[in-house]
């Protein structure tokens, strides 16, 4: 996939959380295949539940302008909340897909967005 990324606004509700990309956990075991797991820590610093979706997709910044590159078919659409506090998340990726240098961001619908900056290429 490689289609220009929509401007994702910060919703009001976005102002209470922070996301911090932890890492990346490789070659993880799912199902017949392998995929790589982006791993965040998501805190609410304010003192409501906030309700999300795991519908997320990853974009890859090019040339100053930001391209998604990997999208989900099949997500889980059940409403998740996170309350007050931290919770860590992880989120499946194509093995491979985040392995090139570069300024990345996942997008996760309710949350907002959290830049993953890979520093050095991590292709094999």
């Amino acid at each position: 996939m490689w289609e220009e990324a929509p401007e994702e606004p910060r919703e009001p509700g976005f102002e209470n959380i922070e996301m911090e990309f932890v890492g990346i956990d490789f070659d993880v075991p799912s199902g017949n295949q392998t995929v790589d797991q982006v791993l965040l820590t998501v805190e609410n610093t304010g003192t409501n539940q906030v309700g999300y979706s795991m519908r997320y997709h990853i974009d890859y910044l090019y040339e100053g302008a930001w391209y998604m590159i990997y999208q989900p078919e099949e997500v889980m659409l059940a409403a998740q909340t996170l309350g007050p506090g931290s919770a860590e998340l992880s989120f499946s990726v194509p093995t491979g897909l985040l392995t090139k240098q570069g300024l990345y961001r996942i997008f996760i619908d309710g949350l907002g967005y959290c830049e993953l900056d890979i520093s050095m290429d991590l292709e094999g």
